[in-house]
């Protein structure tokens, strides 16, 4: 698979728009009603305020960027539209920062008409002056444009400015009412489900769902259309093909990001030019997800770092044992957890199962716990794509002490150990499968 779409997956501003759309899956429904709310935005004065909420590498930045890309393509929004998409790079401590952020981001699209000298006057202001002035300007050239605020990690902004800049923020929509947004966020954070909060209510949620085993057969066939790649095209059609995409849903999480880092390996048989990338992907997301670790209370912290070490999902009376505490007091904190995003819940019969929402998140943890040089996932990710006579093989061939021997030793103690992890994916589809169809018969 090319390598140039891996780093797009990252990226997706760097693809073009038809890339984009070309790889899209999933959310097709969900897509073309955000773009019908900002149209109706734009041509009616009843504007909306849309909230796309999804962990670390669910697609969000795809999904926004597809808005947009509508968006641009509507020849009859050019005159009543402007798009101020923030640079998610950027910090904001205060609503005029905040502001500014959002002329900088107009005057990008439309420099003739956001003109970067006219701010220049507000920083030889007195501070009491600024925020005047800058909602001045903005407001003056608006003109009769209704203004698109695209903005992506909205609980890290609401955090940056504190309640009360969300409440300056809150004040001045209201004043104007002419602001349409589309925004993203990781996880509904207090500041944004709080009744007393300034914000409650304000935002249509929806909540961005991981991909199926059928999205993910989808993406990969749209990868290899897009990239024509006739022999990802011609190997997803065999019965190794299903098998290794089958096993990628299930050691992925249905995490698009994820997914897309480790099909591009989904033709090969080496894992050489595998683990390198993979460890450079975690080693990069490994501070933010120990960061969110952290920030938990003490018990919702024991809780998600138990759960990152459990390979299934866990009941409720087995999490509270570990925890050495009540069902009750457990049970209250996993649904908080579940609120904010760290975790996700399987009903079984009258039981409900936990697991944590971010495959991400159970790999970094991992790495921190980590006292040997594997990785859990990728010992599965092996144990996966070889049969077991064919990684003793691997394993012998390698060199002794490098980092493909090390894994290929890993995988063959855990095939020992805990037998064909292939068959199991297929024996668990299946049942998963059946337990479906019957519950839609009754």
């Amino acid at each position: 698979m090319d390598q140039t779409l891996d780093i797009s997956a990252f990226t997706p501003s760097q693809m073009s728009p038809e890339d984009r759309s070309g790889i899209f899956v999933q959310r097709h429904d969900l897509l073309a009603d955000a773009v019908a709310r900002v149209r109706e935005s734009a041509e009616t004065g009843n504007n909306h305020h849309l909230l796309f909420v999804g962990p670390r590498g669910s697609g969000k930045t795809l999904f926004v960027s597809l808005i947009v890309d509508r968006i641009a393509a509507d020849p009859k929004l050019a005159d009543k539209l402007h798009v101020a998409w923030l640079n998610e790079d950027e910090t904001s401590t205060t609503f005029l920062d905040l502001l500014l952020r959002i002329y900088r981001a107009l005057s990008k699209r439309y420099p003739k008409i956001y003109d970067k000298a006219a701010i220049e006057p507000l920083y030889d202001l007195a501070p009491t002056e600024m925020e005047e002035f800058a909602i001045n300007i903005l407001l003056d050239r608006l003109t009769n444009h209704t203004p698109l605020i695209v903005v992506e990690n909205l609980d890290r902004i609401f955090q940056g400015i504190g309640d009360k800049g969300q409440k300056k923020l809150r004040a001045f929509f209201q004043e104007h009412p002419i602001f349409a947004i589309v925004a993203t966020a990781q996880a509904l954070i207090d500041d944004l489900t709080s009744r007393t909060g300034p914000f409650y209510g304000f935002f249509q949620t929806e909540h961005l769902k991981p991909l199926s085993l059928e999205d993910s057969l989808q993406l990969l066939s749209k990868i290899a259309k897009q990239k024509k790649d006739l022999k990802l095209a011609s190997f997803l059609k065999t019965p190794k093909g299903r098998a290794r995409a089958r096993a990628l849903h299930f050691l992925t999480g249905g995490n698009h990001r994820v997914f897309i880092v480790l099909a591009q390996f989904i033709t090969h048989d080496t894992i050489e030019n595998l683990v390198k990338p993979f460890l450079k992907m975690v080693d990069e997301l490994t501070p933010y997800y120990q960061e969110r670790v952290r920030a938990l209370p003490d018990l919702q912290c024991k809780i998600v770092e138990y759960l990152c070490t459990c390979v299934e999902t866990v009941p409720v009376k087995a999490i509270a044992r570990r925890m050495l505490t009540t069902h009750q007091s457990v049970s209250s904190q996993l649904q908080d957890l579940r609120e904010k995003g760290y975790v996700r819940s399987h009903k079984k019969g009258r039981e409900y199962l936990y697991e944590v929402s971010e495959p991400m998140m159970r790999i970094c943890v991992e790495v921190k716990e980590n006292q040997t040089r594997t990785l859990g996932l990728l010992v599965d990710f092996i144990r996966v794509w070889f049969e077991a006579g064919e990684l003793s093989n691997r394993r012998e061939l390698a060199k002794p002490g490098t980092l493909d021997q090390v894994y290929y030793q890993a995988a063959c103690d855990r095939v020992a150990s805990d037998g064909n992890l292939r068959q199991q994916i297929l024996v668990g589809s299946l049942t998963t499968r059946l337990e479906e169809s019957f519950a839609k018969e009754i």
